[in-house]
């Protein structure tokens, strides 16, 4: 799971940075809304109090001064962004400031993340955990922090910063001229707090903005141009993000996503989208996303597929089967004989479970064949731009459904034709099939 965890989270970092792209400096004035936006970023170790400080802000901030939060739960910490409207700040020139609040976890597993999220910030709280057992981490922490500021060409000591000293309520605390000593802090605006009880929390919030207002001051915080190769790239991210989110209206909410993979490395990356259990979908749906931005050998329903899949309960199997089948489809040539509606598709010899399907329309409502349906505006969507496709017609897709079978189960849809065969499969729930024995087959007495 911590894969999955760790590429949803680039999603979802992905989606907080679709407004100001992935530029090194993310100061974006908005002239229609009289407002400017900029980026704090709380960073530090794992479980030293970034979303803490993060949801105590929320709770604590009006309704109508914050905007809707965003939290993704990683293997120890939350992850969270939300933007606000800060108390007791003066409008610049007219404009009221608008700052957007991010924590992210502070775990060497999602380095990447760190380093993605970095380059959009305009300032930083680095938040160190005062707890002498953790002094090595924050030491860690603050490594990563400076190293990716570093890659962007920012100098440190230049940099609109805060510096949070957390828990040092606890009996085993250090001094926090000790912590600041061995942390190299200086000149740098030191808060103490305690995100247990909130204390401290909101003056951090208050010295960060005040940094970012003089780093404006003394144009150490800039206004971020976009250039031609970041419009493109955030046309792609906003592509993605909505798509996925159009996938969450059919399916219910994505709650992890696996992947990038890549069939070749000329080829755009695909992914599988887990949707949980709803009222109505008592089951949890899997969905390839990706695996149609290409165009794939002529044959199939469509030029253009993306795969879906049922079970019971969330597995790793079934996504790596949808993995393998869409790398197959993906990587066919002209030559190859695609597969299609129908089909009967085997993996490795067949012996191991799960190790055969068919490809068969899914259990779904007529509307739902051909995604997105005719009453959605796909240009609203930006599904043409997502899976590559010159006119919105093309960027049609059908899925297709995979149906595990059983060894006599596949023999026999080969002999007789899959069209017979589901007949017999015709009593049993949409996600049946996967995890099955032989003695399991539908065809047994």
């Amino acid at each position: 799971m911590n894969a999955i965890r760790r590429s949803f989270l680039v999603l979802l970092v992905g989606l907080g940075l679709c407004s100001f792209s992935q530029s090194s400096q993310a100061m974006f004035t908005n002239h229609s809304s009289k407002e400017i936006n900029l980026k704090l970023i709380y960073v530090g170790l794992q479980l030293s109090g970034k979303s803490e400080n993060l949801q105590f802000i929320y709770d604590k901030t009006d309704a109508d001064s914050k905007g809707k939060m965003v939290s993704v739960a990683t293997d120890t910490e939350n992850t969270m962004f939300f933007d606000l409207l800060p108390e007791g700040i003066a409008r610049i020139g007219g404009y009221r400031v608008r700052v957007h609040l991010y924590s992210l976890a502070g775990k060497e597993e999602y380095e990447a993340s760190t380093r993605l999220l970095l380059k959009g910030a305009d300032g930083i709280v680095f938040v160190a955990d005062c707890q002498k057992e953790r002094l090595k981490a924050n030491l860690q922490a603050l490594k990563l922090v400076k190293s990716a500021l570093r890659e962007q060409g920012r100098d440190w000591s230049k940099f609109p910063k805060v510096v949070q000293f957390n828990k040092t309520q606890f009996p085993n605390a250090l001094p926090t001229k000790k912590m600041s000593r061995v942390l190299g802090f200086k000149r740098e605006t030191t808060i103490i707090a305690n995100t247990l009880d909130g204390s401290g929390v909101f003056e951090t919030l208050k010295a960060g903005t005040n940094e970012l207002l003089l780093g404006i001051e003394e144009n150490r915080v800039k206004e971020w141009t976009q250039t031609p190769e970041e419009e493109k790239a955030g046309d792609q991210m906003t592509s993605r993000v909505r798509v996925v989110s159009h996938y969450g209206e059919f399916f219910g909410e994505g709650v992890h996503e696996y992947g990038p993979w890549e069939a070749s490395a000329s080829d755009a990356p695909f992914y599988v989208m887990v949707h949980s259990p709803t009222k109505d979908r008592p089951y949890f749906t899997y969905a390839t996303f990706g695996l149609s931005t290409t165009p794939q050998a002529p044959g199939g329903p469509d030029p253009r597929i993306e795969l879906i899949a049922y079970s019971r309960s969330e597995s790793t199997i079934v996504v790596e089967r949808l993995a393998t089948i869409a790398m197959t489809i993906k990587s066919a040539s002209v030559n190859d004989t695609p597969f299609k509606v129908f089909d009967t598709v085997g993996i490795g010899d067949g012996t191991k479970p799960d190790g055969h399907f068919a490809l068969v329309p899914p259990e779904e409502t007529r509307s739902f064949l051909r995604f997105p349906n005719q009453k959605r505006q796909m240009r609203d969507l930006l599904f043409t731009k997502a899976v590559g496709a010159a006119t919105d017609a093309e960027a049609r897709v059908t899925f297709l459904k995979l149906l595990p079978l059983t060894t006599d189960e596949a023999e026999f849809a080969t002999e007789k034709t899959t069209r017979v065969l589901l007949k017999k499969f015709a009593s049993q729930p949409k996600y049946f099939g996967w995890g099955r024995k032989p003695s399991d087959s539908v065809l047994s007495p």
